[in-house]
């Protein structure tokens, strides 16, 4: 199972994508709670396989972590918490890469997970990167998702390992990897 990389680079994604509809909108996050708590909810119901997404996880990993400032961005319609992307501050001078460290929509609608990427190449963009990277194990929807945003994919990089201690379970490995999510923010390597 490889880990998908895409880059993409700002002077071609800027001109691709879907565009916000009438009662859609992308702003920073504020405090996560209640709200965050029932968006979650809705989320882990649609994805098999995913870690803990829950106010508590979203303040720990992205507004208390002291070794790398986050930028969290969340996707509404109609006023309803529909997905978030979180953008980590720390740019690589060397090639000018900053990293899109996670992204999770309700139901994985490739275009809304392809506005949320948008969101994230403007934020990176404004904070001086070239090139944004966004690593993850690739479902359909996020590979479609990538694709939309401009995102080009580069080889695997590192394999993902998974073990599952039931051996019932392991025998249905092959059925349960393509429900596997896994984005940076299930990491330690994006700080």
């Amino acid at each position: 199972l490889g880990n998908a990389l895409w880059s993409a680079w700002r002077g071609i994604a800027a001109r691709r994508g879907p565009r916000l509809a009438r009662g859609e909108s992308i702003a920073d996050a504020g405090a996560f709670g209640a709200e965050h708590d029932a968006f979650w909810r809705q989320a882990a119901a649609n994805h098999r396989f995913i870690q803990i997404r829950d106010a508590a996880f979203m303040r720990w990993r992205f507004r208390e972590m002291p070794l790398q400032r986050y930028d969290v961005l969340q996707l509404r319609r109609d006023g309803e918490l529909r997905g978030y992307v979180a953008v980590g501050h720390a740019i690589d001078p060397a090639r000018g890469t900053g990293q899109v460290t996670d992204i999770l929509t309700i139901d994985d609608d490739p275009r809304e997970l392809a506005l949320l990427l948008r969101a994230a190449l403007r934020r990176l963009h404004a904070l001086g990167t070239e090139v944004a990277a966004f690593g993850c194990v690739a479902t359909p929807a996020l590979t479609e998702a990538a694709r939309l945003a401009g995102f080009s994919r580069s080889k695997p990089t590192r394999p993902a390992q998974v073990f599952f201690s039931d051996p019932a379970e392991m025998q249905r490995i092959d059925e349960i990897l393509p429900h596997l999510y896994l984005t940076r923010a299930d990491q330690d390597e994006d700080y």
